[in-house]
């Protein structure tokens, strides 16, 4: 150490590490409802928060005021310490004492982000919008989220983000609804631009528009699983796309679009005697039926019966009142692919093998990133929420599972070829996926 640096000195050197690194000033705030910590609810956790910090949840119930409406207005992360499975927020809302789960008001229209990472999310009510969760500004991040089971009278039964630029991914969007005239049953996304990566969207309602989701300007959805959403009295579709102008684009990839209630995709129809500017690229998706010509050009695409796609579809049980489907309730299935070299089953937490392969297996965009999914992965990108995960449906090359991984053998078929250079000349300097992957399940 040079001893002839002075205090002044020193002191200027810390200050200007911390300018340099401000993260070393962002804390990590504790909750937990029934163990040591920094405080009992996470209302109190957040607004002690500031710009930077984390707030962690220990896993829990929680319920109450302080553990739900909870406003997070700063660009922090609040994160469960051991994910959805373990750390629920019961809001407890009804039409008499309605309440939603967190209120993303970021207050900034710039580049503030806030992140929300690994909680269920259920029993949320509001007579606006958002039932689980409404953001409004900034750029929300929600990541490996369980929202279900949530109501809002006019949008975004599970989601609702207006004025944001939001990012959804790894998320579980399943039972929630809109009433009459409401739209997005699953999720609403309107405003500005939003992405949908790696979320299983299903088992949600409306009967006004979008049943799974509803969009209203530039949405990208990658890698997702869009079924079994449906209309309560009326037809609901799988995506509702708003508006007429050029700036009005849906984009669709590696994804299932399958045996929604009527309609799979629907883009509204333009103004009397005008022309409708919007566009919906539709690039390695299965979707089933479209309006609206969607698929001028070319025949609409197929969908195999969904028992031919999933290890277990979800259903509506009709409460007992199977001449009144208002009153409904869904039960979620596993939306993993079928695969007779191996599926994950995330009750048994293995690997089984199926008698028949989905074949949305090796399906996706040749150019996407394989990500983490387990070999033999073909060296192609599946398509659906699980597509790039760890939890992939392995590949099936019509004999037995590769027993030996081989030096080379990019694609588990036991041959080391052509096939592989393809492959490796194709994701030549790629560089790391994104999202990191996280198990949609509990």
């Amino acid at each position: 150490m040079n001893s002839s640096q002075t205090p002044a000195s020193a002191a200027a050197l810390c200050a200007l590490i911390l300018t340099l690194c401000p993260a070393a000033l962002a804390r990590t705030i504790r909750v937990a409802n029934d163990a040591p910590a920094d405080f009992r609810t996470i209302q109190a956790a957040v607004d002690d928060a500031n710009d930077g910090d984390t707030v962690l949840v220990a896993p829990g119930t929680y319920t109450g005021d302080g553990n739900r409406d909870i406003e997070v207005c700063r660009a922090i992360t609040v994160r469960s310490e051991e994910g959805p499975g373990s750390c629920i927020i019961d809001c407890g809302g009804s039409a008499a004492d309605p309440h939603q789960g967190f209120i993303m008001l970021v207050h900034s229209e710039t580049d503030t982000e806030c992140g929300l990472e690994g909680f269920t999310i259920t029993g949320g009510y509001t007579s606006h919008e958002g039932g689980g969760v409404v953001c409004v500004r900034g750029y929300p991040r929600i990541t490996n989220c369980i929202v279900t089971a949530n109501f809002a009278r006019f949008s975004g039964g599970g989601i609702h983000c207006g004025g944001s630029n939001p990012i959804v991914a790894n998320c579980i969007i399943s039972g929630n609804s809109v009433p009459d005239d409401g739209q997005g049953g699953g999720i609403t996304l309107g405003g500005s631009p939003g992405l949908l990566v790696n979320c299983l969207i299903t088992g949600n309602r409306a009967d006004g528009w979008g049943s799974g989701i509803a969009c209203h300007r530039n949405v990208s959805i990658v890698n997702c699983t869009i079924t079994d959403n449906r209309g309560i009295w009326l037809p609901g579709e799988g995506i509702y796309l708003s508006g007429t102008t050029k700036d009005t684009v849906l984009r669709v990839c590696n994804s299932i679009v399958c045996g929604n209630d009527s309609v799979d995709i629907f883009r509204t129809p333009p103004p009397l005697g005008g022309e409708n500017l919007s566009r919906v690229e539709i690039d390695y998706s299965l979707v089933g039926k479209a309006w609206r010509s969607l698929t001028e050009g070319r025949p609409e695409l197929e969908c195999p019966p969904v028992d031919q796609l999933f290890a277990r579809v979800g259903y509506w049980d009709p409460n007992g009142t199977p001449e009144d489907p208002s009153d409904d309730l869904w039960v979620d299935g596993d939306y993993h692919l079928k695969s007779q070299a191996g599926r994950w089953d995330p009750e048994s937490e293995t690997w089984l093998q199926d008698d028949v392969t989905s074949p949305c297996i090796d399906a996706g965009d040749p150019m996407s990133p394989i990500g983490y999914e387990p070999f033999p992965n073909g060296g192609r990108v599946n398509m659906g929420a699980y597509g790039g995960t760890a939890e992939a449906s392995k590949s099936y090359f019509g004999e037995s599972v590769c027993e030996t991984i081989i030096a080379g053998d990019l694609n588990g078929d036991c041959i080391v070829d052509f096939e592989d250079f393809r492959i490796l000349a194709s994701h030549w300097m790629a560089g790391v996926p994104v999202p990191p992957p996280s198990n949609l399940n509990p």
